[in-house]
């Protein structure tokens, strides 16, 4: 028996060894080249075992080699970005080789871009249009969605000079100013779903993708609405499958950037000292008054101020001797705020839907106001297939919206708090805010709130009767409703006496409450309180019907439609104030005081009769013409109806056999060329072919009571029709290197012919100003280029860049300015050949460094304004050698020693993106800019001392010339002349002129995926956790402020909002 066991045993161990030998032999080696369809290799392609972590990359020379146990399946998967992957099943075990070649995948190619009342695949665009999808918006803190539009889409010109106002509107054009804007817009016509509407109505996490159309042949089809581009904003839809639900939260931070520092007390008082000297008068800040500040900023003082000899009030401004860095008392270093969405999507093969709801709150800037504004949203759009011939969509959404803050808060505040002097305290010595502190008046002088509703619907139906023929039916409404309260309460502060005396909410103001022709304006005296309640009401209807029909035959493909819009808006106005209400705790209008009533109504009509025809033969060859009849109630009878044709053409040449030898490097190359002629209804006015009749608070009694005034009918054109825009296009579409390189690049002209201009100028004895008719003409050139990169490495890692470059410039060619005048009352003037934003000014020759210098200049130059020249003083150079310093006639052609200095324009718009991914972490920069702009800026907020009441203490101004023996140290190379009351040395000049162009880290986000493994094990699909900055860093030349923030709102650039840079972390979970 033993003997049998030992014999058994050795056959095991025989059986085994030869199944461990079998085992080895039957090892599967892979190996070969992997190339693309004209044989050229793919470094980087991936290669792996189906169902297992085994797999490779191949080699610069398209090498690789894979080695791998033999499995059920034995399936290779091969994957290289913008090729079609391929899967090869190896049949049998041992060494052997494979080469693979992968095909190109076309699905850019076969990209559909939105366009007007329809889609149309990449390849077979003819016009100027540029798409981005819904990632452009995701994880950005931001509150409405043309913030991250800046810098993204070339051609599409965001950007702001006011700040960083909550739901602050920004900016928009495509391709430039379109017009003057002296009677008429050039602004985009943004439609949401096919329906009008803002950027700042729509809550960012809904869209699905951005289409913007930028030349006469894409954005003809919408006619006389659209004479300066479309953008067409598509939100999500549902999908057949189960039921989605997507969740995303971030909280986020936000702080104050690029903020002017301040001077303190003791600077300040030297400063304001040098400038009444070297002003003719007697210093401001006496001995004692500074050793006071410098006691206080020792510690030796305990209060900042003290009655005055009257004992009546707290001495302030330049009497006291406090120190203080008033945008650090106003300022906060942090704001919150915190966003929600929720997104379920699903269907099946009738049904499908889309349900969202949003929520975002976000604090203010400022301590003390306690500003808030927020954002609901809830959508819902559905799909239905009612049978194989009727489909029906129904979509709604409505936005909710709500700016909550002190009625004192506006740009009376932003100037008062820019020019507020670092003497005066925060605190009285009996605790009290000081009444210049503005504390009090933003705490407790009324509230202002807005409320903002839109309800956006829209029903449309798809009617196919006959294969590739179908009918549409679509109406669209737009309905808002604005509420708005303010309120001005009685403050008041205690006096050295223990009095309380009442204090103006808006300081340094004229009190004043009025009707204009644009609502109702307030400024309340000391003691007195006032509560005004409005209403507004817009209602925009549209009605599309259309039919289009797709014939294709031997490789011709024929595409026609038709259709008509109508479209009817209708808004009404209303205001009701009061000067004397009972309770500021719980104000409303009440039977006291005076009362104040304003009210407008507005209306307008148009229909449009459009027709496109498309042609393409193989993709090869592509043709569209496009016309629009619109009529517009805008313009009398005789001028309504107008005809806008247009046309475009382009040439696939990448589908000739030709190019077959370079296809491997360029695969797809496109030229493109449109020309169209469209009209602008886009009237300042509703009805400027109407009479119009102001009424007036009246300034005479009768009978006790001052009655209203009718003001005499001003004269009217009866002739004004629309603004011919003709724009003309030419550009390229290409692909390198299997598509992992893509480009565009257009350029274009847009002339808008028989623009609104002034009529020409009549003899004075006319009596009243000459109406404004068509007859100004700009023009404006410029191009823009987009170069994207996307690559893959390996299986783990990708990673992708792009840029996008545009620039324009825009020249009056027609303008009724026959004696070509630069300025009239220090008003920049339009005249023909004039570009717009030119910057006319003085030659600066410096700052004379002493008064032997001055002495020396003034002997052959003799300027017509300032006197009492000295050592400090800016010089001026003498173009026109007659020895005298002026602006001449003040014309083009005698313009004395003024020239053009700069351009205020904008130019070279440009955005980059970086990014890349790594198994489940990912990384992305953008940054966003402008690189050229000139910019002169103007008041106290950039000149020091121009006016004695306008100083903004800022620290740059700090240097300023001064002589040995200054307080503040001598400073004979300085930046700024010495200070002096009025302009001789703030004239506009060389000197000054601001480089206001910047380079934005715009958006920096990191991100984590949970593994699908992980995330499957708690029930999620898709989890990402991420930390994401905006506006996080800012590279300018600019002094003291943010190149978006530089507006003269009162007396002065730069007295704005403060920008912010924006923290958040946040996440997004798919289930």
């Amino acid at each position: 028996m033993k003997t049998i066991k030992n014999i058994l045993l050795l056959l095991a161990i025989c059986c085994l060894s030869m199944a461990n030998s079998y085992a080895q032999q039957a090892k599967t080696i892979v190996k070969g080249v992997i190339l693309d369809e004209m044989g050229l290799p793919l470094p980087g392609a991936s290669v792996i075992l189906e169902g297992t972590t085994v797999g490779t990359t191949s080699d610069f020379d398209g090498v690789y080699q894979i080695s791998f146990q033999p499995t059920e399946k034995n399936i290779l998967i091969f994957q290289f970005i913008s090729f079609k992957e391929q899967r090869i099943k190896i049949t049998k075990p041992g060494e052997q080789e494979l080469n693979v070649h992968l095909k190109n995948d076309n699905t850019q190619l076969n990209e559909v871009v939105i366009i007007g009342f329809g889609v149309k695949k990449k390849i077979n665009l003819t016009g100027a249009v540029s798409q981005i999808g819904s990632e452009v918006l995701e994880a950005r803190p931001i509150t409405q969605a043309a913030q991250a539009l800046q810098g993204v889409i070339p051609g599409l010109n965001i950007g702001t000079d006011s700040g960083g106002e909550l739901d602050g509107a920004l900016n928009i054009n495509i391709r430039g100013a379109g017009t003057i804007g002296e009677g008429s817009n050039g602004s985009p016509l943004i439609l949401i779903d096919g329906i009008e509407g803002s950027l700042n109505s729509v809550n960012p996490n809904d869209i699905a993708n951005i289409s913007v159309l930028k030349d006469a042949a894409a954005a003809s089809i919408y006619g006389s609405r659209a004479p300066f581009g479309v953008i067409l904003v598509t939100t999500k839809k549902g999908s057949k499958g189960k039921t989605v639900i997507n969740y995303s939260s971030n909280f986020r931070f936000s702080t104050p950037i690029n903020i002017p520092d301040r001077m303190n007390s003791l600077q300040f008082a030297y400063f304001v000292n040098d400038l009444m000297v070297n002003s003719g008068r007697n210093e401001n800040f006496k001995p004692n008054q500074i050793q006071k500040i410098i006691d206080y900023r020792n510690g030796d003082l305990a209060f900042g101020t003290e009655p005055n000899s009257s004992n009546t009030n707290w001495l302030s401004n330049r009497a006291s001797y406090g120190n203080t860095d008033w945008y650090n008392v106003h300022l906060k270093k942090l704001n919150y705020g915190k966003e929600h969405n929720i997104s379920l999507k699903g269907g099946g093969e009738k049904i499908n839907y889309y349900v969202s709801s949003g929520f975002l709150e976000q604090g203010g800037a400022f301590v003390y106001a306690k500003e808030k504004f927020k954002r609901n949203s809830i959508s819902a759009k559905f799909n239905i297939q009612l049978n194989d011939k009727v489909a029906l969509n129904i979509n709604t959404r409505f936005i909710r919206k709500k700016h909550d803050k002190p009625t004192g808060q506006d740009e009376r505040f932003y100037h008062n708090l820019s020019r507020a002097a670092p003497t005066t305290p925060v605190f009285s010595p009996y605790g009290d805010y000081m009444s210049d502190s503005m504390i009090q008046q933003l705490k407790e002088g009324g509230r202002t709130v807005a409320s903002k509703d839109y309800l956006y619907n829209k029903i449309d139906f798809v009617y196919e009767p006959y294969k590739d023929w179908k009918i549409y039916g679509a109406f669209n409404s737009r309905i808002e409703n604005h509420n708005n309260t303010k309120h001005i309460a009685k403050i008041s502060v205690i006096q050295p006496r223990g009095n309380s005396e009442y204090i103006s909410v808006f300081s340094g103001y004229i009190p004043k409450i009025e009707v204009t022709p644009w609502g109702l304006t307030s400024i309340t005296s000391p003691g007195q309180n006032y509560y005004q309640t409005g209403q507004s009401q817009v209602n925009y209807s549209a009605l599309n019907l259309y039919t289009d029909y797709l014939k294709t035959f031997n490789e011709h493909s024929f595409k026609l439609l038709v259709g008509v819009q109508n479209e009817s808006y209708e808004v009404h106005r209303t205001q009701i104030a009061t000067d004397n209400i009972d309770s500021d705790d719980k104000p409303f209008i009440t039977q006291n005081g005076e009362k104040y009533v304003f009210e407008s109504k507005g209306a307008w009509n148009n229909i449009g009769v459009f027709s496109r025809l498309n042609y393409n033969y193989k993709q090869r060859y592509l043709l569209e013409i496009n016309g629009r009849v619109d009529g517009a109630s805008r313009f009398p009878k005789e001028q309504r109806w107008g005809f806008f044709p247009s046309a475009s053409a382009g040439w696939n040449v990448s589908k000739e056999s030709f190019w077959e030898p370079i296809s491997s490097i360029v695969g797809r190359f496109k030229i493109r060329g449109s020309w169209g002629v469209l009209g602008n209804q886009n009237t300042s006015s509703f009805y400027p072919y109407f009479q119009k009749m102001n009424i007036n608070n009246g300034k005479w009694a009768v009978d006790g009571s001052v009655p209203s005034q009718l003001a005499m009918p001003a004269p009217f054109s009866a002739t004004i029709t629309w603004e011919k825009i003709e724009s003309h296009n030419i550009g390229f579409d290409a692909g390198f290197f299997s598509n992992r390189l893509t480009s565009s690049f257009d350029i274009y002209q847009r002339k808008t012919s028989e623009m609104i201009g002034p009529a020409p100028v009549k003899p004075a004895a006319f009596g009243a100003t000459v109406p404004k008719t068509n007859n100004a003409e700009l023009q404006t050139n410029g191009w823009e280029l987009e170069l994207s990169w996307r690559d893959q490495l390996n299986d783990n890692f990708s990673y992708h860049s792009s840029l996008v470059v545009s620039d324009g410039t825009s020249k009056i060619t027609q303008y009724s300015n026959p004696e070509k005048l630069l300025f009239v009352d220090g008003k920049d003037q339009f005249y023909k050949g004039k570009k717009m934003g030119e910057i006319w000014g003085y030659q600066s020759s410096g700052i004379a460094k002493t008064d032997l210098e001055m002495i020396n200049w003034l002997k052959t130059n003799h300027p017509s304004f300032g006197a009492s020249w000295a050592g400090g003083d800016m010089m001026y150079r003498d173009l026109n050698n007659d020895n005298v310093i002026d602006s001449g006639a003040q014309k083009l052609n005698d313009s004395g020693d003024m020239r053009v200095i700069g351009n205020s324009t904008p130019r070279y718009f440009f955005g980059v993106n970086l990014g890349c991914k790594y198994k489940v972490f990912d990384f992305s920069v953008f940054i966003q800019g402008v690189a050229k702009r000139d910019v002169l800026l103007s008041g106290g907020a950039f000149y020091p001392g121009i006016h004695q009441w306008q100083i903004s203490p800022y620290k740059d101004h700090l240097d300023y010339f001064r002589p040995f023996g200054s307080a503040l140290g001598e400073n004979i190379d300085a930046y700024y002349p010495r200070p002096y009351i009025g302009d001789k040395n703030y004239k506009a000049q060389s000197h000054f002129l601001q480089d206001a162009s910047y380079a934005r880290l715009k958006n920096v986000q990191v991100g984590f995926s949970l593994p699908k493994k992980f995330a499957e094990k708690i029930g999620v699909t898709h989890m990402r956790i991420y930390l994401s900055g905006e506006n996080i860093y800012t590279i300018t030349n600019l002094k003291m402020f943010d190149p978006e923030g530089i507006k003269d709102l009162i007396n002065g650039s730069g007295k704005t909002y403060p920008m912010s840079a924006t923290y958040s972390t946040g996440l997004t979970i798919t289930f």
